[in-house]
């Protein structure tokens, strides 16, 4: 049996996130949505099925088209699951399926020509009982609340692989004057580096740091916390509770309760909090944002221009890959960002910035010039020592028309 992802037509609402990636590629816990998903299995996930013209790139980032002559069963299962019931997904038999209450399509298992039915809104499934503790991410902003919860849940699936550090001596590359709170709950990978004077905390969840990770001195890291591979904290950085570093991040202030999908640059002191940063973003030196409404009420935030009450008191700044802001940059609470903005001067942006946007408050905002825009992605890519390939370009292109028509004249 093999095992393969699919994404659902609600994608559309981990807008500005899932616009260069596969739902499965977002982060929460101590992985991706993908992984999460095949600790669970205990099974490899051998292809994806993803909205059309991000294909190519999802092939790319390792999860292509499955190939369907091979034959055999397929276990299907929905990309945006946060939890599943392994032992009733693994028993499905051929034809079952399980919904859930809102009559969404959380796992089936098909035969390899099953599949041929999918275009046709999918085959004749013999629906069993959802069980409880299956749960659909709704939106971008679930994947930063859970994280703590989801952190916990991950970390059995992990402790077997890891060696924690308990009452043993610190790893090579690990000052002794570092303080370690919790230790049976913290791995540091070979590789990674801890300068002195820095204070790991898992007393309320558990802190994996891969290879490569270095971390500056006077650092104060608080579980739950996943920092991935090849990331920096300069000197005197602050992760309180709940934050999630994607690969070859670059953090430095205050950051809580936080994801960042990976090559995200937040490199001077300025809060962040409740937030999700794409991919090769820059967040200016003194960038806030505000994750909490003055009267604590739940933060309403603008998609694709439409107001949606997130019913959450807690949500900070949602910023698509490319984006970048200018020093002392502020955003209000529940700021959406679009791909590719290029967001400076005082003030408050507007509460949705379109995506490929020129400007700020004060100067007002403009389109920014797809060429200098792609000139740019490929510099910064460069600069980590990768290109801009051909597959994204296209996508990327392809999206700016879809915007150029969805935002004119809003």
């Amino acid at each position: 049996m093999r095992l393969i992802l699919f994404e659902d037509p609600q994608v559309r609402d981990f807008y500005p996130l899932t616009e260069l990636r596969p739902v499965w590629d977002l982060r929460t816990g101590l992985g991706t949505l993908r992984e999460r998903l095949e600790w669970r299995l205990g099974m490899v996930a051998s292809g994806g099925l993803c909205r059309g013209p991000l294909q190519a790139v999802a092939a790319r980032l390792g999860l292509g088209q499955p190939e369907f002559e091979e034959g055999g069963d397929i276990l299907m299962v929905n990309g945006r699951l946060l939890e599943l019931d392994a032992e009733a997904v693994l028993s499905l038999e051929p034809g079952q399926g399980i919904l859930s209450e809102d009559d969404v399509l959380m796992a089936a298992r098909l035969e390899a020509d099953g599949l041929a039915h999918l275009d046709g809104g999918g085959p004749e499934l013999d629906i069993m009982e959802c069980p409880e503790g299956m749960v659909l991410a709704q939106r971008l902003w679930d994947l930063v609340h859970v994280l703590p919860q989801a952190a916990e849940a991950d970390f059995p699936y992990l402790e077997e692989r890891l060696q924690l550090l308990g009452d043993a001596a610190p790893p090579e590359g690990v000052d002794l004057s570092v303080r370690f709170l919790a230790a049976e709950r913290i791995h540091i990978e070979a590789g990674a580096t801890v300068a002195p004077y820095c204070v790991l905390d898992a007393s309320h969840g558990p802190i994996v740091i891969d290879r490569g990770v270095q971390i500056g001195p006077f650092c104060v890291v608080e579980g739950p916390c996943f920092i991935g591979e090849g990331s920096r904290l300069k000197a005197g950085t602050r992760l309180l509770g709940g934050n999630h570093l994607g690969p070859c991040c670059r953090v430095a202030g205050e950051v809580a309760e936080s994801i960042l999908q990976g090559y995200a640059n937040k490199q001077h002191d300025g809060f962040l909090g409740h937030a999700y940063l794409g991919e090769w973003t820059n967040l200016g030196a003194d960038t806030n944002n505000s994750d909490l409404k003055n009267n604590y009420g739940a933060v309403q935030v603008s998609l694709r221009g439409q107001k949606v009450d997130t019913g959450q008191r807690f949500v900070g700044l949602m910023m698509g890959d490319h984006a970048k802001t200018g020093i002392n940059t502020m955003f209000n609470t529940g700021t959406v960002v679009g791909l590719f903005a290029n967001i400076w001067g005082g003030g408050f942006p507007p509460k949705e910035v379109p995506p490929f946007s020129w400007g700020g408050p004060q100067d007002g905002i403009d389109a920014y010039d797809l060429e200098k825009a792609l000139a740019t992605a490929r510099i910064v890519k460069e600069r980590r020592g990768l290109t801009l390939a051909s597959c994204e370009e296209e996508l990327m292109r392809f999206l700016h028309g879809l915007y150029e028509r969805e935002f004119a004249g809003k």
